[in-house]
């Protein structure tokens, strides 16, 4: 989980190299947390 955290993270910070827009980068930023957030819950699922 940690490994796929570091690399949607890399990720992240790559797409917004290019971005100059401070709406585009709050939205992709809350994007990216709900991502962590589902699989977070799927992975206690799989552990319970």
């Amino acid at each position: 989980f940690r490994l796929m955290f570091i690399l949607l993270h890399r990720e992240f910070q790559f797409k917004n190299i290019p971005v100059k827009s401070q709406s585009i980068y709050s939205m992709w930023n809350y994007f990216i947390v709900m991502i962590m957030i589902i699989i977070n819950g799927y992975y206690q699922k799989q552990i319970l």
